[in-house]
Order: structure tokens, then sequence, then C-alpha cells
């Protein structure tokens, strides 16, 4: 994808911008935001693979007002308002809004105000370079979340076994929950029940509230 930034021209994906923000080896303070006030990250956060923020749970000064929230981060500044993240509530505790091109009017949250942001072409770092010194890709595996650091060093057959521990235990939680609906209803509403859970299922994390929802309004023997 190409992002362009006043005169320049450079190739680059979203997900190395992602590398940047996650290492925080170039961003060296004196840092400011969109509106002038003094930056420092004191934390960049555990990266999200999921829907929502790109970075869950940072911390960051802004005149020595310290937030916690999430991080969100575009080639370009308009993408906030084109993604409708300013509609989304999955977005509200978004502290610092990161892109690379600013050629927006600025970015508001949920509530209607300004909310705070970083642009990248002030660093150095892209100050000094030109286009054919930027890394074209990245791999996730080198992102990882807040397990990935801690599971980096171990050995591969203890997390394997961690993994089926946790999906076993998952299953039988599901289970339970199945067998208390199935005793507080008629054996004529099982298959209404399993249809539901079907249904919250093909949602996922995401969307599994709008499932639910939907396999509601539209019964299984509609």
């Amino acid at each position: 994808m190409a992002c362009q930034s006043g005169e320049n021209s450079v190739a680059f994906s979203e997900l190395w911008l992602h590398h940047l923000w996650s290492e925080q080896k170039i961003f060296t303070e004196p840092l400011q935001t969109g509106d002038g006030r003094s930056l420092k990250i004191i934390f960049p956060g555990w990266y999200n693979r999921s829907w929502g923020p790109d970075f869950k749970e940072a911390r960051i000064l802004i005149d020595n007002t310290e937030f916690f929230g999430d991080i969100e981060i575009h080639l370009k500044e308009s993408a906030w308002t084109q993604h409708h993240h300013h509609q989304d509530k999955a977005y509200h505790k978004v502290i610092l809004h990161v892109f690379f091109d600013q050629e927006g009017p600025g970015v508001k949250t949920i509530q209607g105000d300004n909310l705070p942001t970083f642009d990248l072409t002030q660093l150095p770092f892209f100050k000094q370079r030109k286009d054919q010194e930027l890394p074209q890709e990245i791999s996730l595996d080198e992102l990882p979340g807040a397990c990935g650091l801690s599971l980096r060093p171990q050995d591969f057959s203890k997390i394997k076994k961690l993994i089926f521990q946790a999906a076993e235990q998952r299953f039988l939680d599901k289970a339970q929950v199945f067998q208390q609906q199935l005793a507080n209803c008629n054996q004529d509403q099982w298959e209404e029940i399993l249809y539901c859970s079907l249904c919250k299922s093909l949602g996922y994390s995401p969307y599994s509230d709008n499932f639910l929802a939907m396999a509601q309004r539209f019964p299984y023997r509609y």
C-alpha cells in the first residue's frame, strides 16, 4: 500500500507501523501530540491480533497527565473516520491515534471530543531515511501479544500441552452451560437451544451477541 506525505511517497504496510510502535526503538523524545502537547510513551500496550484497537492497555503521558487505554494506528489520519471508529464503542478507550499521513481535519471520539494524535513523520527515523531504506513487510510472528513475550523462551511441548488443557477446560465449561439450559426447559426446546448456540459461535468473539440476537429474532421453527 502506498502512503504519501508531502512530496515523499513510501510503500509499506500498516503492519510495519505496528512493529515500530511495539518495539519503541525510534520514538526518541521529545515527542509532541498533534496539538503541540508533550507526549511520553510509558508502555506501548499489548498487541491485539483480534477485533478492535491495535494495542490494548497502553500508558502514556500528555503534558504530565497519565492516560491508560488503547492505541489505534493507521497509515492515514482519515482512516479513523473512514472506518467509523468514531461511532464504534469498541474504540471508546482509545487514548492516542497514531498515523503516518496527516491529511485529515483531526479525529473525534464516540463522545465527540478531540482525540489526541501523533504524526509519525515528526520522528528523525523517517526524516533521515529514503524510501528504499524502509522495509516493505514484516511477519506477524515478530509482534507477540501479552502471552507471546513470556511463552517465547518456553519449551514448545509444554506450550502445546497448556493449549490442549485450556481447550479441554473451555469445552467442559460450554458443556456445563448446555446442561444448565437443558435442565431448565422442555425437551421440545432442545433444538432451539442448539440452534442459538451454533449461531452465537459463528459470530466468534466480535459478533457473537449480534449472531445470537439474529437467532432469537429468527428462531429455528420460524
